[in-house]
């Protein structure tokens, strides 16, 4: 069988896997609500494993409910440390999209992480990093 046979007969596997699993898809939409089994199956159609849930989004969306995180919760529940925390830190603030900047500050006497704010405007009263803009640029 040549490299070119082969690859035929792959990508017809693949159609056929992948409208099966269209198949089940649409079966589970049309007869249940269960968003868990929804999201199973998904997860099973090509190319959605390709997203990836980095540890900066994961920490970040805790400030979207709460505006106070300890250290030590965040270093039993995600492995994270201070090192890790001032990077992700520097990262939110860095973030291009201005809209979604996080000013977040750390106590290191109570080891209390506080969202201060979001957006392009530092808050009032802020000590911590701060990107450098020149003429409209900002430089890291």
């Amino acid at each position: 069988m040549t490299k070119e046979e082969r690859k035929g007969k792959n990508q017809k596997k693949r159609a056929v896997r992948k409208a099966n699993l269209m198949a089940v898809l649409n079966f589970v939409k049309e007869n249940t609500d269960d968003t868990g089994l929804l999201s199973a199956v998904k997860f099973l159609m090509p190319g959605s494993r390709i997203v990836r849930t980095t540890a900066k989004d994961i920490i970040l969306g805790l400030f979207v409910d709460n505006s106070i995180i300890n250290e030590n919760e965040l270093f039993a529940n995600y492995k994270i440390g201070r090192v890790e925390m001032r990077k992700i830190i520097r990262r939110s603030i860095k973030n291009p999209d201005t809209a979604e900047k996080m000013w977040i500050s750390f106590d290191p006497e109570t080891g209390d992480y506080t969202l201060e704010g979001r957006g392009a405007d530092v808050p009032e009263g802020w000590t911590g990093y701060t990107p450098i803009t020149i003429e409209d640029m900002e430089l890291e």
